[in-house]
């Protein structure tokens, strides 16, 4: 989030941002997770269209990162905590989610 005269709020305190003023955010998923599912897939043999599909979910916890940068972090010396209160509540919002479920369908050919 960027941008001149935009108002934002952190931790329950309102600032305004100038145009070098920036808050980086992420939530990511880890690269690796275990995943549990049920498939199945049907292709009659020889050459021609097949059909696949799989459920289930991947199992892992989002990481929440972020930061304030700009001239705003040096001339409001509180931001940064503010910021990382926001970013504590969105982490605690997410703790509950340790599963994501998953559908994927597909065709394929056989030649």
């Amino acid at each position: 989030l960027s941008g001149a005269g935009r108002t934002v709020t952190f931790g329950g305190a309102s600032y305004t941002l100038g145009p070098d003023d920036r808050f980086d955010g992420r939530v990511e998923m880890p690269a690796w997770t275990p995943y549990l599912g049920l498939g199945w897939g049907h292709h009659a043999g020889g050459t021609g269209w097949g059909f696949v599909a799989d459920i289930g979910a991947s199992f892992g916890r989002p990481k929440v990162s972020g930061g304030v940068s700009g001239p705003i972090a040096a001339s409001q010396p509180g931001i940064q905590q503010d910021v990382e209160r926001e970013l504590q509540e969105l982490r605690d919002g997410l703790s509950g989610f340790r599963f994501f479920p998953q559908v994927s369908l597909g065709v394929n050919y056989r030649f």
